[in-house]
């Protein structure tokens, strides 16, 4: 199967908060769509940073005067934001799509721990690594991640188990997260876990209110009375099996097991008005069945096909732009197009 490299979502005149927590679903047939006029030109972008000069995301020139930033929960700057890091900006637009103004950008990475295993060459391509973080299987590439320099010596040919690295990128529709952007933190240390901070992200499962533990994946999560809940009480959430929830805390010395400081929820959001949405396809069956980019449900059943053929070939792990309007809750797709192989495991 061939997993693509996403590299932008893009959601117009919607309230957004906690975008992963999405899905997008696509039926349909090959007709042609009509694009519905809109004089809204509110934005919320969720993509990677890909120029500065002001904030270039989804090929939009956000210009930043007057911004705030929130970074990894607090307050931040421009100086903060790195190439590759995937943001949400909050704004407005030009008519032409180009430009616009951003009031708020909020950078949250998806992923930070050790690494536990090196895979080089993974599927024979020299260009593409696998390394293991919290049981999560991250993709490397030499040319479409980012590597922060902040940490000397740093990059695609250096990592190694122990480095303690913060991701921001797009996971597919089995888990698996390519990754954008990478930044060194530290070296873990065997002898004192505890000094290495975590996040990670996901639905609770196995919860044990008895014990104080649940499970994100495969990594268990322990808690106790210490631990910051005051934002689950603050939207009316208590912690149960099935919430989505972002876990910040430090790794213990039981293998698989973290000590949870933090946990946060990981917030809905309103599905309304324009969309255009850029990821990697999931859950596929065929054409007149709904299927995910990047956690979202999407209808494309009065959609235009780009090219025409995508209507028999689209399958898992082809990397795809939709646009359509939400109507409840559903991206209802008037076109679907096929997008270069930016990133592709197969290729060597």
């Amino acid at each position: 199967m061939k997993s693509h490299f996403p590299q932008a979502l893009l959601v117009s005149g919607l309230s957004v908060m906690g975008l992963t927590t999405l899905g997008l679903v696509a039926c349909g047939g090959g007709g042609g769509g009509d694009e519905p006029a809109s004089s809204d030109n509110s934005v919320a972008a969720v993509g990677q940073i890909t120029g500065f000069g002001s904030v270039i995301v989804n090929g939009i020139r956000f210009e930043t005067t007057g911004t705030s930033f929130e970074v990894d929960d607090v307050a931040g700057s421009q100086s903060d934001l790195d190439i590759g890091m995937v943001v949400t900006v909050y704004g407005s637009k030009s008519d032409d799509g180009t430009s616009g103004h951003a009031d708020r950008i909020v950078y949250d990475d998806e992923l930070e721990g050790p690494i536990e295993n090196v895979m080089t060459s993974y599927n024979g391509n020299p260009d593409l690594t696998l390394i293991t973080i919290l049981q999560i299987d991250v993709v490397v590439s030499r040319t479409k991640t980012d590597f922060d320099d902040d940490y000397p010596g740093f990059d695609f040919d250096s990592m190694k188990v122990g480095d303690s690295v913060e991701v921001s990128g797009y996971f597919d529709g089995n888990g698996k997260l390519f990754a954008t952007h990478i930044e060194k933190e530290s070296d873990y240390d065997d002898l004192d876990p505890d000094k290495t901070h975590i996040e990670i992200k996901g639905i609770v499962d196995s919860l044990d209110t008895q014990a104080k533990t649940f499970k994100l994946g495969m990594v268990t999560v322990r808690y106790d009375d210490t631990t910051d809940m005051s934002e689950l009480q603050e939207y009316g959430k208590t912690l149960e099996n099935g919430l989505f929830v972002e876990v910040e805390g430090r790794m213990t010395d039981t293998p698989d097991t973290v000590f949870a400081s933090e946990i946060e929820v990981e917030d809905d959001f309103d599905e309304e008005g324009e969309a255009e949405i850029e990821g990697i396809v999931s859950g596929f069956t065929d054409i007149s069945s709904n299927f995910t980019i990047n956690g979202m449900t999407v209808n494309a059943a009065n959609a235009k096909f780009e090219p025409s053929e995508l209507a028999a070939t689209l399958s898992d792990g082809m990397m795809v732009e939709a646009e359509g309007t939400f109507v409840d809750g559903v991206l209802q797709a008037y076109e679907l197009e096929l997008e270069d192989d930016d990133f592709d495991e197969d290729d060597s």
